[in-house]
């Protein structure tokens, strides 16, 4: 039975050691890999074929609108509030800002309340880049690579005076979003 082991394990070991050899054979021989002409492993001496395949990934165009904020309230005393959003995209982008009641002029808007309606200015700036109200800004700078975000400030200022010169109620306009490609 000892004989039978010894014999068992020698065999296992010379088939191991025959196959540390042929692998390191076949990785010298690089079967169409790494440049040059390509070398057959042993025992082959024709090409029968031969085919390449293309590896690619396409990643698709992405943007998010984050940190909106939700209402903008203007300071009955000073008729100023404030806002922003800020942009993510892993390609240029395009962005129109406008409002509901938008009159003529660059940034020209009005809160109404029913017939009555106050004047204002709505400033969007990234930096110190302006935004215009119905202008698509296009080719804003994209994001990718970087941990940060595109943020656009939001400033609306009435025009004119308050109080008692206007009606009592809650006058409103809407500042609307869009981003795409």
């Amino acid at each position: 039975m000892n004989k039978l082991v010894k014999t068992i394990l020698s065999v296992m070991a010379f088939g191991g050691v025959v196959g540390i050899a042929h692998a390191a054979d076949v990785e010298t021989n690089s079967f169409g890999g790494g440049g040059g002409s390509p070398q057959y492993p042993e025992g082959c001496t024709e090409l029968c074929g031969s085919k390449s395949i293309p590896i690619e990934i396409t990643i698709p165009k992405v943007c998010e609108l984050k940190n909106v904020t939700t209402k903008i309230t203007l300071n009955s005393s000073t008729g100023t509030g404030t806002g922003g959003f800020s942009v993510g995209a892993n390609a240029a982008y395009n962005l129109l800002v406008d409002t509901d009641n938008r009159t003529s002029g660059t940034n020209n808007s009005a809160l109404k309340y029913g017939t009555y309606s106050i004047p204002t200015t709505v400033t969007t700036k990234r930096g110190s880049n302006n935004v215009n109200l119905g202008s698509i800004k296009y080719n804003e700078p994209m994001t990718a690579g970087t941990s940060s975000l595109n943020d656009y400030s939001i400033t609306v200022q009435t025009s004119g005076s308050l109080g008692i010169s206007k009606p009592a109620g809650t006058y409103t306009d809407k500042y609307n979003i869009s981003v795409y490609f």
